[in-house]
């Protein structure tokens, strides 16, 4: 069980402020003794579902993209992922799913 999954639509490689924000948030977390997962999409990192980055676990679920939007694809993910805390970075609809995996 993870003490805290960040969910967010992109992760390094992918560089902006979503994602360094997030990235300081884990390693401060992680710091603190907590076991931290951040959870993303695969968008440009095919080949790498999980990876450990900079201590930060990474794992990244299939994803599609629609008119330049990114949706992960959580239903197909039969992994249940737990957690004591879920933060969810950002307002959209790609948010509405993250419940059918958590």
């Amino acid at each position: 069980m993870y003490d805290v999954v960040h969910l967010v639509r992109l992760y390094k490689p992918n560089v902006g402020g979503m994602e360094l924000i997030v990235e300081n948030i884990a390693r401060v977390q992680i710091k603190q003794g907590l076991n931290v997962l951040i959870l993303t999409s695969d968008h440009r990192t095919k080949n790498n579902l999980e990876e450990i980055i900079d201590n930060i676990k990474v794992l990244r679920l299939p994803s599609i993209t629609i008119r330049g939007i990114i949706f992960p694809w959580f239903l197909l993910n039969k992994q249940k992922i737990e957690t004591r805390c879920l933060h969810v970075h950002g307002m959209d609809p790609f948010v509405d799913f993250s419940q059918k995996i958590i």
